[in-house]
């Protein structure tokens, strides 16, 4: 099992990356998008497994922010975890 090393990582909550994809708000999406974007850039971004996991239930729930399809979710899941590292809740 290959151990990643967190302690110069920056863990984003669940509600920073639903407000980056929810435009419905546009003082609190553009300030999350912008967040996720330095982090990414830096190098020090990282998701847990868990908070992709709510992020989808979420947005995948009806009448919360903008709702997904299965596939969106998907798409955009997989181009976080493009963007920053993804940590297993048990690492």
């Amino acid at each position: 099992m290959r151990r990643t090393r967190v302690r110069n990582l920056a863990l984003v909550d669940t509600n920073i990356v639903i407000y980056a994809h929810d435009t419905s708000e546009p003082r609190q999406h553009g300030l999350a998008a912008e967040l996720l974007r330095s982090l990414s850039d830096r190098g020090v971004l990282a998701y847990s497994t868990q908070v992709l996991n709510e992020f989808c239930s979420a947005l995948l729930r009806p009448g919360r922010g903008p709702q997904l399809t299965p596939a969106e979710a998907r798409a955009i899941v997989s181009d976080l975890s493009a963007t920053g590292v993804v940590l297993r809740v048990d690492e």
